[in-house]
C-alpha cells in the first residue's frame, strides 16, 4: 500500500512539474521576448553568413602564425568527439538552470550569445588568420552548421559561448560544473588544433566582457522596463532593468 501511495504522489508531482513548465513556456511575455530574440538571431545569422563568405572569398591566402602550444601538442582529432559530448553536457546544465529559473532569464542569455556571434563575424575579418581545421576535413556535408559557420579564427566562438553560459548562471549550484566543462572545452579546442591559443584566450575575455559590461547604459531609458525586451523579467519590474545584468542569481 505504501509503495502504491508513493507512486501516486510521484505521479502527481511529475504532473505538476510538467504543468508548471508548460505554463512557464506559454507565458505571453516570454513568447514575445523569444519572438524578438528570434528576430534578432535571424538578422544576425544573415550578417554572419555574409561576413563568413566575405572572409572565405577575400582572404584565400591568410597567414598561419606560429603557436607555441600547438607546436608542442600533437594534433588529436579524437578530441573533436569529446568536444561534442562536452558541449551537449554544458547545454543540459543550462537547460536545467533555465528550467529552475522558470525560463525568465533565457531570452537574455540567447540575446547575449547572438550578440557575441554577431560581434565575432566582424572580428574575424579584422584579423583573417589561416583556418587550421577546415570544416570540410573534419565534418560531413550533412553537418550544415559546421560547413557554414565553423570559419574564422580569432576569436573562438566555442570558447566564448561556453564561458558566457557559465558566467551567466552566477550564484547557481551548477555554475562550477559549467565552468569546469568550459575549461574542458578549451583543452578540447587546443588538443584538436581547432583554434590558435590566442583565439581561445580572446574568447574567454570576450565572454567575460559580454556578461559583465553594463549594456543598459547604451539602451535609451524609456526601453529599460519594456516588458517584451530580453533583459526584462518579472522580478525586475519595480527596479531599473540594468540591475538584471548585474544580478544573474
Amino acid at each position: 500500500m505504501s509503495v502504491s501511495l508513493e507512486l501516486q504522489k510521484s505521479a502527481i508531482k511529475a504532473k505538476g512539474l510538467i504543468q508548471r513548465t508548460k505554463n512557464d513556456l506559454t507565458r505571453p511575455q516570454f513568447i514575445k521576448q523569444m519572438l524578438w530574440v528570434g528576430l534578432f538571431w535571424l538578422i544576425s545569422l544573415g550578417i554572419i553568413l555574409h561576413n563568413i563568405n566575405l572572409l572565405r572569398t577575400t582572404f584565400t591566402d591568410a597567414v598561419r602564425p606560429h603557436d607555441l602550444i600547438l607546436d608542442f601538442v600533437p594534433e588529436m582529432p579524437q578530441f573533436l568527439i569529446l568536444g561534442e559530448i562536452v558541449g551537449t553536457a554544458g547545454t543540459l546544465i543550462i537547460i536545467t538552470v533555465m528550467w529552475q529559473w522558470r525560463f525568465e532569464k533565457l531570452p537574455m542569455l540567447l540575446f547575449l550569445l547572438g550578440a557575441m556571434y554577431l560581434f565575432r563575424s566582424f572580428v574575424i575579418l579584422l584579423t583573417p588568420l589561416a583556418q587550421i581545421q577546415p570544416p570540410s576535413e573534419n565534418f560531413t556535408e550533412a553537418h550544415w552548421i559546421a560547413q557554414n559557420f565553423y570559419h574564422g579564427m580569432f576569436f573562438s566562438g566555442h570558447a566564448a559561448s561556453a564561458f558566457i553560459q557559465a558566467f551567466y548562471i552566477k550564484g547557481h549550484s551548477l555554475r562550477d560544473a559549467a565552468l569546469g566543462l568550459a575549461c574542458v572545452q578549451v583543452v578540447v579546442i587546443l588538443f584538436s588544433h581547432s583554434h590558435y591559443t590566442i583565439d581561445v584566450v580572446g574568447g574567454i575575455f570576450v565572454a567575460y566582457f559580454f556578461t559583465h559590461f553594463d549594456f543598459m547604459r547604451l539602451v535609451p531609458a524609456f526601453m529599460h522596463d519594456v516588458r517584451w525586451m530580453p533583459w526584462y523579467h518579472e522580478r525586475s519590474s519595480n527596479k531599473h532593468a540594468e540591475d538584471l545584468l548585474r544580478d544573474y542569481a
